[in-house]
């Protein structure tokens, strides 16, 4: 089948350092073709020059045998070109119909748009690919899976010649995650050209036809999905097996960091009670809508728990606010880094100090100097270099973004560390770093709550794992020497009672 995309010989460097270097790739009309490599490889900066957002220092892109010139996205989207950004592109005051027909509005008169009509063809879209969502709805009453599903209902719904998903299913559910991936096949049988980047690589052998690797600004190889192994990927992309990855050898102590005692938030959490010891890593599992998050959100002082009793290390705690947690040694690492997490114009050092601020502060002044000084020991251990310090955080990969986040609670020496989706997002190589950050601190006697809806990092990197249905534990599970029944945890999670099974 001939190339429907050809990118050839792609050059691209930002201040005088090579971020791609000569690279080549082509996809075929109908194909779903996977595009992998570590963060900072040059993924993303390859597709933004095909979405015109960047221009190619050298290189040439064809479209069904045309040479094209693309320098903006509006030439994009006129060459049928469309790109799910890892970064929502979504007007939060305007509802789900305003949001994709954004630009291109119906209107009623010369001067007046015809929402009733937008609002009736988006819903029917909306309803054509079994998604449950009100195209009336606001966009900032949307959870973060929800808005991601409006993203890629927006390639959909125009019906694009070559659609862009970058790390589309990084927010979803598994239910939300199969209905993404029924809408793109009938998108390939239809004729689009879809480039999608995950760092989920499971997911792919059941998505992609073919898949090519990058690493270090350039093409390692290009390969049919059928003839490469997850362990054969990996390894091209990084150096490593996948085995290396979880390096979890630390056992915990006898003596409990934290004591939760029939713990309540409203309706959402009911008389959830659990212990975690000092050294431990408890991992926290459950489907989405299960409420886990609450319950760190309540131990974190972000939400207010309306019954039950927190102690840390046999000190009864009363935190009303995450100021008055991290006083008390507990960290938090959000599930949603940009908007919770992170000042992204700001840069690497700050935000790694923000939690003890005022160790920097004498009269209400900043010594900057002291404050950068503090800092560099913690940077280098979480693998930043100098030139990093002072660089604005919104510029940097989604891995090191977390990693900065570790940092934060590096240097805030906190005893106990919740940890929400740490690694989500993030490629191969960022992960095993927040791995082996894990291992030190539980290493040095910290406690480590691990919510994830990554299974295998659950299994391999927990010392038991408690599940969570609808506010109530439904599950607990001690280490094996094989580790755990992952189908046994699923079904605690789905509902079914079940402690101690191994």
């Amino acid at each position: 089948m001939a190339d429907y995309l050809e990118m050839k010989g792609i050059c691209k460097s930002f201040v005088g350092i090579p971020v791609l270097k000569d690279v080549d790739l082509s996809v075929r009309k109908g194909e779903i073709h996977a595009l992998v490599g570590e963060n900072g490889t040059g993924k993303s900066t390859l597709m933004k020059i095909l979405f015109g957002i960047y221009k190619a220092d050298a290189g040439e892109i064809k479209i069904d045998g045309k040479t094209i010139q693309i320098s903006s996205p509006k030439q994009a989207y006129g060459a049928g070109i469309r790109m799910i950004h890892q970064e929502l592109q979504l007007i939060p005051e305007f509802t789900i119909a305003q949001n994709i027909m954004l630009g291109n509005e119906i209107m009623s008169t010369a001067i007046s748009i015809d929402r009733k009509k937008i609002s009736s063809y988006v819903q029917k879209a909306i309803e054509q690919y079994g998604l449950a969502l009100d195209a009336d709805a606001k966009v900032k009453n949307l959870t973060l899976a929800e808005k991601q599903m409006v993203e890629i209902l927006k390639a959909l719904y125009f019906k694009s010649a070559i659609v862009v998903m970058d790390e589309p299913t990084a927010p979803l559910t598994d239910k939300e995650t199969e209905i993404l991936f029924s809408a793109t096949k009938k998108m390939s049988k239809a004729g689009t050209s879809i480039i999608y980047i995950s760092h989920r690589l499971e997911e792919l052998p059941d998505l992609a036809e073919r898949i090519t690797i990058m690493r270090d600004g350039m093409v390692i190889s290009t390969n049919n999905m059928k003839d490469v192994t997850k362990d054969e990927i990996v390894k091209q992309m990084v150096g490593r097996t996948v085995e290396q990855f979880f390096v979890k050898t630390t056992k915990p102590l006898k003596e409990i960091m934290l004591e939760v005692d029939n713990l309540c938030v409203g309706n959402q959490v009911k008389n959830v009670s659990f212990d975690i010891y000092k050294g431990e890593v408890l991992g926290l599992a459950g489907l989405m809508g299960s409420n886990r998050s609450v319950i760190a959100k309540a131990i974190y002082g972000d939400v207010k728990k309306t019954e039950g009793t927190i102690r840390l290390k046999g000190k009864k705690l009363e935190v009303k606010n995450c100021k008055e947690a991290i006083k008390n040694g507990i960290g938090y690492l959000p599930e949603d880094r940009k908007t919770e997490g992170l000042v992204l114009m700001e840069p690497v050092y700050k935000n790694v100090t923000y939690p003890r601020m005022e160790s920097f502060c004498k009269m209400g002044i900043i010594n900057e100097f002291e404050r950068k000084k503090s800092v560099q020991l913690i940077l280098k251990r979480i693998g930043f270099k100098d030139i990093y310090f002072s660089r604005i955080l919104k510029n940097l990969s989604g891995g090191n973004q977390q990693k900065v986040i570790m940092g934060r609670w590096y240097f805030a020496n906190c005893e106990l560390l919740i940890l929400n989706e740490p690694t989500r997002g993030i490629d191969v190589g960022a992960k095993k770093e927040i791995y082996e950050m894990i291992n030190e601190m539980v290493s040095n006697g910290k406690s480590v709550l691990l919510i994830s809806s990554d299974m295998p990092e659950l299994l391999n990197m927990s010392d038991r794992i408690i599940t969570i249905k609808n506010g109530r534990i439904s599950g607990c599970f001690e280490a094996g020497k094989n580790m755990y029944k992952q189908t046994s945890i699923l079904q605690a999670m789905l509902g079914g009672v079940n402690c101690g099974e191994n």
